[in-house]
């Protein structure tokens, strides 16, 4: 199982620029033969332009799904589109695009944004797909456990009033991550 996670520079609050550089760089990461290929936190829009957010985000995924799911398809790979902002029944929504490509199947997996930023949750995810696929989940599941995951330690983050500097407070939950395990 090969991995490419893709760090790229979003560009604040303009998709287009963003859609055409993920597409750009998915394409690049293909030179190292993945299994699959991860996009980062917020790719499409950058970083929470919250004036904006509503009109910048993703409508049902349509775009993520035309364009990086046509993508993945043709390029025989599977792909999680990190997480876009993406309007659903009139809310906003942190969604988590996968497109599996032993099935040829789609998932998206919603969680509304809790109103903070955090540094490391792209890595967070990444870390625990990764570790999710290399112990035999799907592609489904481990997106699942990952953005669960990352919601967890956001949550306790925001609880913690921890400066925002500081990162996502992960280490506490990783027992979470060992079935039967307890976490401190």
């Amino acid at each position: 199982m090969k991995a490419t996670c893709i760090q790229m520079d979003m560009l604040f609050a303009q998709p287009e620029e963003n859609f055409a550089k993920a597409k750009r760089l998915i394409r690049e990461a293909m030179a190292s033969g993945p299994d699959v290929v991860v996009l980062p936190e917020t790719w499409n829009t950058g970083f929470f332009p919250k004036e904006r957010l509503s009109e910048l985000a993703e409508r049902d995924c349509a775009r993520v799904k035309r364009e990086l799911g046509g993508l993945a398809a043709e390029l025989g790979v599977n792909l999680v589109a990190g997480s876009v902002a993406n309007v659903r029944g009139g809310k906003v929504y942190n969604t988590a695009c996968v497109f599996d490509r032993a099935s040829g199947g789609t998932e998206f997996l919603f969680d509304t944004f809790i109103g903070k930023e955090f540094h490391g949750t792209g890595d967070v995810f990444a870390s625990v797909l990764t570790g999710a696929l290399v112990r035999g989940e799907s592609l489904s599941a481990a997106a699942g456990e990952a953005a669960a995951f990352v919601r967890a330690c956001a949550e306790r983050t925001a609880a913690e009033a921890l400066p925002m500097r500081e990162g996502v407070d992960f280490e506490p939950l990783l027992g979470l991550l060992i079935p039967g395990k307890e976490t401190v």
